[in-house]
């Protein structure tokens, strides 16, 4: 059987008799066929067959148009275009970069739109660097020196059109000067951080590490200016946003302290609330000194919603049982010829009028989601046992697809 032809999942994990379900997929071929089941256990001792069976619930199946949909696996921030126009700025953040020297670029911000722009990255050797666009024509300033890993780095850039200067600062390594030649500079768009835009709007380049306390300011900084950054209270004229990755209600936006109303986005749900650069060790509970936990961790292999379109939706029947049920995603291969398959497993929850069954179930859902996309038992060395597994053509295919995400 073909195995990542057709994939999906539903939009709960857990439904009523009588409500709505809908099943976003994605699927290689030209059309697909989705089937309500129930899942059971085994007819046969374990081992020795397969692992669960599935029936028809009575309803008929639906043939529908199948389309890819893609996952953009990476975690990273968008905020709306705080800076814009044509005048000076300056950006100032603290990173602590966990593959600094990973040998690809990593975008710690970025802000660009028809092609002008700028960027803020570590390079590939990890060493932090400011390339500016306008017009077809570039500029770069970077330090000299890669960044080390697991530690906290203060970093400021200030860029002044009108004056032709750019400049980064690395606070206690120094501050490196470049003339501008691209003339000015005309920015709009979407800022983003740990992650840049491309030109079909998909993020790329995404950074690994933590990052705290970014802001922008609608001049150009001095170097003394930068350096007084490291105090929260320095109060300098000019800031135009500046965001706290603080644990909030939502886990979905990045609120604006500055008042300007620029609340961004957080996608794929980077880690909120992690040790900041002020962090000192006193308190284990971020509740306790929330200005200490002021940081987010972001990864190149975060995954949250994929926000797929949803491909079917189902309404279950009201005297439906309580129990184990999937819906079944069918395919052919059209070059082959070969089946493909994908059951989306799901919970149905005793009606409210049904009568009370004698034993309860507790499905631990939260643990389904924090290890379905467990890859240790293909990647880790487990000695002997490894040698005598035999991987199904499922976690193989896993295996090699990344983009999927990874589990706890």
């Amino acid at each position: 059987m073909a195995v990542g032809e057709i994939v999906g999942y539903t939009s709960e994990l857990s439904v009523a008799p009588g409500d709505y379900l809908q099943v976003m997929v994605s699927c290689r071929q030209p059309d697909f066929a989705a089937e309500l089941v129930r899942i059971h256990g085994p007819d046969t001792d374990f081992g020795s067959g397969p692992w669960f069976r599935a029936e028809g619930v009575g309803l008929a199946a639906q043939r529908l148009p199948g389309r890819v949909q893609p996952t953009r696996p990476g975690s990273y921030a968008r905020v709306p275009a705080a800076i814009d126009g044509s005048g000076p700025f300056s950006l100032h953040l603290y990173l602590y970069p966990t593959l600094p020297e990973d040998g690809r670029e990593q975008v710690l911000a970025s802000q660009f739109a028809d092609g002008n722009g700028w960027r803020l990255y570590l390079d590939q050797r990890g060493c932090p660097t400011l390339l500016l666009r306008n017009a077809g024509r570039t500029d770069t300033v970077a330090l000299p020196e890669p960044l080390a890993a697991h530690r906290w780095h203060r970093l400021g850039v200030s860029v002044d059109p009108g004056r032709r200067v750019a400049a980064i600062l690395q606070a206690g390594a120094g501050i490196v000067e470049v003339t501008l030649s691209i003339g000015d500079l005309e920015l709009s768009g979407d800022m983003t951080f740990a992650a840049a835009l491309g030109d079909d709007d998909e993020p790329t380049d995404h950074y690994d590490g933590k990052l705290a306390d970014p802001s922008c300011y609608g001049r150009a900084l001095t170097a003394g200016e930068l350096n007084q950054l490291s105090d929260p209270h320095a109060g300098l004229s000019g800031l135009l946003g500046s965001w706290v990755f603080r644990a909030h209600s939502s886990g979905t936006v990045l609120p604006d302290s500055s008042g300007s109303g620029l609340d961004g986005q957080l996608i794929n749900q980077p880690m909120l609330a992690c040790t900041g650069p002020t962090w000192t060790g006193e308190h284990l509970d971020a509740r306790c000194l929330p200005e200490q936990y002021s940081a987010a961790h972001f990864h190149s292999d975060d995954l949250g919603d994929v926000g797929w379109e949803p491909s079917v939706r189902f309404g279950l029947p009201t005297d439906l049982a309580s129990g184990l049920y999937g819906v079944r995603l069918t395919c052919i291969e059209s070059a082959t010829g070969e089946p493909a398959e994908d059951i989306v497993p799901f919970w149905v929850r005793r009606a409210a009028t049904a009568d009370a069954a004698r034993v309860l179930f507790l499905a631990p859902t939260f643990t389904y989601l924090a290890y379905a996309n467990d890859r240790q038992h293909v990647t880790a060395d487990f000695g002997q046992v490894k040698g005598n597994v035999t991987f199904s053509p499922a976690d193989d295919w896993l295996h090699t697809h990344a983009d999927f995400g990874a589990s706890l």
